[in-house]
């Protein structure tokens, strides 16, 4: 199998996106993507649409983010980040720059 065949079998990441205030990050999934977290999850009503973190915007994202990738992710999918890492893993993009920010490895 050629290199080109493998990335185009390779599932999309699921993205959430974040945008920025003065000192927080808020963070919410990509809306043409709900349907993979939301459909696999019964309680799906009860998982926000978005959630706001007070952070250190001076450090990079990446180095404040890692920390609590898990329970952001777990919040806003319901889902295990490790469960996710199988269908393709998460992506966190900037809204406003659509530039990627951190990907799950």
């Amino acid at each position: 199998m050629t290199a080109a065949a493998l990335t185009v079998d390779a599932p999309e990441p699921l993205v959430i996106y974040i945008t920025h205030g003065f000192d927080s990050y808020t963070f919410f999934v990509d809306r043409d993507q709900l349907h993979r977290v939301r459909a696999a999850d019964s309680g799906a009503s009860a998982l926000p649409d978005r959630i706001t973190i007070a952070l250190d915007r001076k450090r990079p994202f990446a180095e404040v983010f890692e920390p609590i990738h898990r329970h952001v992710i777990a919040l806003l999918t319901g889902q295990d980040p490790a469960a996710l890492r199988a269908s393709g893993g998460v992506e966190v993009r900037d809204y406003d720059a659509q530039s990627t920010l951190w990907r799950q490895g």
